[in-house]
Formats: structure tokens, C-alpha cells, sequence
């Protein structure tokens, strides 16, 4: 008997190399200039989707990275997030676009979870599944727009930081 495996998803995780110092101090300057705004979070911070235009160094290497995926895609917007003790955000998808990513400023503890888009399992209220890859501090995941994820609370005192961006045609 043959097996064939249809509708597979990609996701995909690399290093970058940024200058973390650098990109704290950006970050905060940025906070100072924009009060963000309330979209998937559940308390911390969310900046406006134009901070990554700000951060041309790392909108540099995340657009190397797409690029070795989809060389076509162009970057859309990026936004910085920051959750504090018990902050989180809930499950969403990003309408829209083709690819999006999440780039772990601070070790994320393994708080990124991508849920099991597949009906049949979702309808069975005790199959769903999760995936909650082992990423770290530098880290960037990069993933179809249409899949869910949601982010844990963060059980630290310390923020956990981090950027994410669209990209599309």
C-alpha cells in the first residue's frame, strides 16, 4: 500500500545575528515614541506595525532569512511585543499576508504554540494538538499567516521580548 502525505506545513527556525544591546536600546526608544496599541495581547506592550522600519539592521537579516524561502516576498509591517509577568497573547492568525515570523529578542522559554489547523481534530474537542518548538533567545520562527499560534503567559519577572513582521506579495 502506498502512503501519500497531502497538505504538509513548514515552519522554519534559524539563528540571527544581532547585536543585542543595540536592539534593547532601539526598542526602548521606540516605546518612548509610540504607545502602542491593543490587537492579540493580553496585557504588555504592542507596538505599531511600522517599528521594524525603524530597525533597519534587523529588518536586513529577517528579510534574508524570508528570502531563502520565498525570495518574492516583500515585508509588510513589524511590530515589537513585550510581556511582562502574566502577559500574554491570544490565539490569532495574521490576515493577509503569506509568511510571518517571530524573532525571540530575550529567551522565550518556550511560550510560542502553534495550534493543529486540522479540522477533523480541532472538532474533536480532546485530539487537538500543539506544537511548541525549543526556540531560544536569538532565535526567529518563521511560518504560514494562516496558522494559529498563540503565545503563553509569561510566568517570569523578567520581559520576554520580541519582534514579528508579515510578509507578502
Amino acid at each position: 500500500m502506498q502512503r501519500i502525505d497531502i497538505f504538509p506545513i513548514s515552519v522554519w527556525v534559524e539563528s540571527l545575528s544581532v547585536d543585542k544591546k543595540q536592539l534593547l536600546d532601539d526598542i526602548q526608544k521606540i516605546k518612548e515614541e509610540d504607545s502602542g496599541v491593543s490587537k492579540s495581547n493580553f496585557g504588555g506592550y504592542q507596538s505599531n506595525e511600522d517599528a521594524i522600519f525603524k530597525l533597519p539592521y534587523l529588518q536586513k537579516e529577517i528579510t534574508e532569512s524570508f528570502q531563502k524561502i520565498l525570495p518574492d516576498l516583500k515585508l509588510q509591517c513589524g511590530w515589537i511585543n513585550i510581556n511582562k509577568k502574566g502577559d500574554h497573547n491570544y490565539q490569532h492568525v495574521h490576515p493577509g499576508s503569506i509568511l510571518s515570523c517571530a524573532y525571540y529578542v530575550t529567551d522565550p522559554k518556550e511560550c510560542f504554540n502553534i495550534s493543529d489547523p486540522n479540522l477533523a481534530r480541532i472538532m474533536n474537542e480532546n485530539s487537538q494538538e500543539l506544537f511548541r518548538p525549543k526556540l531560544k533567545e536569538g532565535d526567529i520562527i518563521i511560518f504560514p499567516s494562516w496558522l494559529p499560534h498563540y503565545v503563553s503567559a509569561n510566568p517570569n519577572d523578567d520581559e520576554r521580548i520580541s519582534i514579528s513582521c508579515n510578509y507578502g506579495f
